[in-house]
């Protein structure tokens, strides 16, 4: 499972980590009060727990943490900050492990490095599937035990995002020369 700011992205996978079907359960928590926030998780999360249940597959789900990034919103775009600050990340966690819990459902917790890079160069044009439901697969693989990396062709620097482009790391200024 992939957890967007409003959605989630379902993979189911065989054995061997091929994907199978693909869901997408609505999660829109924006402008919302925190009951209201509270119900939109909660039949967020008993759709997903049918889905799992109905087939038997443990959940898989990307280790999140927000502190630092929310701690620094000051800095940020409006619309970004105002996106991470109503992303319900903690509440969405806490409901699916009572309720996976409760349910029988085994509940797996995955490092989400590189996974939307991963799944969108190795898989989301081979599969024809959308970069967040190809996100979704390779953390389910990860969890049923594949090794997932960067193909070796994009073990490379990616360009820096427009908004850090003037802050390279690399460019030092030395009186009149750039070094």
């Amino acid at each position: 499972m992939d957890i967007n700011a409003d959605h989630l992205s379902l993979t189911k996978a065989d054995r061997f980590g091929n994907p199978i079907d693909f869901w997408t359960i609505s999660c829109c928590t924006y402008g919302k009060s925190s009951d209201q926030s509270r119900a939109i998780v909660s039949e967020a999360m008993k759709s997903l727990l049918a889905i799992a249940s109905a087939r038997r597959k443990p959940i898989v789900i990307e280790k999140l943490d927000f502190r630092k990034k929310k701690a620094a919103l000051e800095r940020q775009d409006r619309r970004y900050a105002r996106m991470l600050s109503s992303f319900a990340y903690r509440l969405i966690h806490m409901v699916i492990a009572a309720r996976a819990f409760d349910a029988g459902i085994e509940l797996l917790q995955e490092t989400p490095s590189y996974t939307s890079v991963i799944g969108r160069e190795k898989f989301a044009g081979r599969y024809g599937i959308s970069g967040h439901h190809a996100a979704a697969l390779v953390i389910g693989r990860r969890g049923n035990g594949f090794s997932e990396r960067l193909p070796s062709q994009l073990q490379v620097t990616f360009p820096l995002p427009v908004r850090n482009r003037g802050k390279h790391a690399c460019v030092e200024q030395v009186g009149d020369c750039l070094l």
